[in-house]
């Protein structure tokens, strides 16, 4: 089955953003979600531009 560039892109983006929460305390945690989100919506607008 043949992945859409833009989905395998997201989940790279997801995977990075993931990783650091599983060694993250828990005041530390709400940064990182934040961080995630914004680098998502980032992503979103950027691929509309591009």
């Amino acid at each position: 089955m043949k992945m859409p560039k833009r989905l395998i892109a997201s989940l790279g983006v997801l995977m990075l953003s993931a990783t650091p929460l599983l060694n993250a305390s828990a005041d530390q945690r709400g940064d990182i979600v934040l961080i995630a989100v914004g680098t998502g919506i980032v992503y979103e607008i950027l691929e509309g531009v591009l």
